[in-house]
C-alpha cells in the first residue's frame, strides 16, 4: 500500500497503515454508543457533502491551480476528488466525496474487519 515515496508526495500521506483497526479495536474496548450510530454522521457527510465557505473555496482553488499541482503526476487523486468539473470553487458550493465512504475495511453497520492492519486486501 505504501512506497517510500508514497508518504511525501501523494494523497497517502494522510494514511496510517493499521488505523481503521485501531478504531475497531478501541471500540469493542472501550466504545458505549452503536457502531451504526457513530459512523452515521461521517457517512452522511460523505454521501451528502457539504456547503463549501469563502475560506475552503479560496484554499481549494490555490491549491488546485498551483503549478506543482497542475503538472505533478503524483496529484492526479487530489484532482480527481477536490477538483471542480467547471470553474473555480466558490462559497455555497456543494462539495460531495462519496470516496470517503466506507468501501473494504469497515462495515458501516457491522463492527467488522476484512482487511489486514496494514489496508491491503485480507
Amino acid at each position: 500500500m505504501f512506497g517510500p515515496r508514497d508518504g511525501r508526495y501523494t494523497h497517502k500521506i494522510v494514511g496510517v497503515p493499521g488505523t481503521v483497526h485501531g478504531m475497531v479495536t478501541a471500540h469493542k474496548r472501550y466504545g458505549s454508543m452503536k457502531w451504526k450510530r457513530l459512523l452515521e454522521p461521517a457517512i452522511r457527510l460523505a454521501r451528502d457533502g457539504f456547503e463549501v465557505d469563502a475560506a475552503l473555496a479560496r484554499s481549494l482553488n490555490a491549491v488546485l491551480a498551483s503549478r506543482s499541482v497542475r503538472r505533478g503526476e503524483h496529484h492526479q487523486e487530489l484532482i480527481r476528488v477536490y477538483g471542480k468539473s467547471e470553474g473555480r470553487w466558490k462559497a455555497g458550493d456543494r462539495l460531495v466525496c462519496p470516496i470517503w465512504l466506507p468501501r473494504s475495511n469497515v462495515s458501516p453497520t457491522k463492527k467488522t474487519m476484512d482487511s489486514t492492519r496494514d489496508g491491503s486486501p485480507g
